[in-house]
């Protein structure tokens, strides 16, 4: 089978516009506004204010839009109200008549995590649409493009675990206690030995966009045919700073290399 390496989505394209490039078709409920589709948290709706055919999401991502990066693939978080036919389309202008279906997909399953991937647009205007009747609410969207590590992960001293994640509370009188937040969450790490030029603009790249605070989308390695995968894509952030280093003497042609380690943690929201 082949060996697909680790994948990820780190440029939301609504969190890259901003709320004000954002606009709904249809009324959305005051008590659920817009932005909960794009402020990185499951746990927070946004809700449309009646059920009507046709709801509809339009970013406009502005005059710069050439020098973004595209957009291949959708994810919905769970905890949604949608099992409908569900579409992603693209235009060059805001009224979206004559345009281009990027994405049509039945495969929505009630209340489930939701990914999928169509060829890249690099159009300034891009509709989701939920093609049916409903009064739809949904916590989070993410529209991105999928960038790969050219380079295989090591995997041998990798952890997979199942942790609680604590806040450190320090009180006035010196005592520090702990809130556990939620349940436990998955954390898994990679170790990118030797990389060079390629990977390491990738990494860097991730790290400006994201830090320790922002969610991103990560697709474990996997040994299905691309773009199946062993397991479900997870929305993730890092869980602390990367670790790098140079890499032992130079290769050859004098190209220095790194190691550097990715710590991903389940993101709750």
């Amino acid at each position: 089978m082949a060996f697909r390496n680790f994948r990820i989505g780190f440029l939301n394209a609504y969190r890259e516009a901003g709320i004000s490039a954002l606009s709904s078709g249809n009324a959305v409920n005051s008590s659920f506004p817009l932005d909960n589709v794009m402020d990185d948290s499951a746990g927070r709706t946004m809700r449309f204010n009646a059920s009507v055919n046709g709801h509809t999401l339009d970013i406009n991502r502005g005059a710069g839009f050439a020098s973004l990066r595209g957009i291949d693939r959708i994810w919905l978080a769970a905890g949604h109200n949608i099992n409908i036919n569900l579409r992603v389309l693209q235009h060059t202008a805001s009224d979206f008549s004559g345009a281009t279906v990027l994405m049509v997909n039945t495969a929505v399953t009630l209340g489930q995590a939701f990914q999928a991937e169509f060829t890249k647009s690099d159009e300034q205007y891009i509709r989701v649409q939920f093609n049916d009747t409903g009064l739809w609410h949904v916590p989070e969207i993410v529209l991105s493009e999928t960038r790969t590590f050219t380079r295989g992960a090591d995997l041998d001293d990798a952890n997979d675990t199942l942790e609680s994640i604590n806040r450190r509370i320090l009180h006035e009188d010196g005592a520090v206690s702990f809130i556990e937040l939620g349940g436990p969450r998955r954390r898994f790490s990679a170790t990118w030995n030797r990389a060079q030029t390629a990977d390491l603009t990738l990494l860097q790249d991730l790290i400006d966009e994201v830090g320790t605070s922002r969610p991103f989308l990560v697709d474990p390695p996997s040994f299905s045919v691309t773009p199946d995968t062993d397991e479900p894509v997870r929305w993730v952030r890092l869980a602390n700073d990367v670790t790098q280093e140079w890499a032992t003497g130079v290769t050859g042609g004098g190209v220095k290399k790194q190691t550097f380690t990715l710590v991903f943690e389940d993101h709750i929201g």
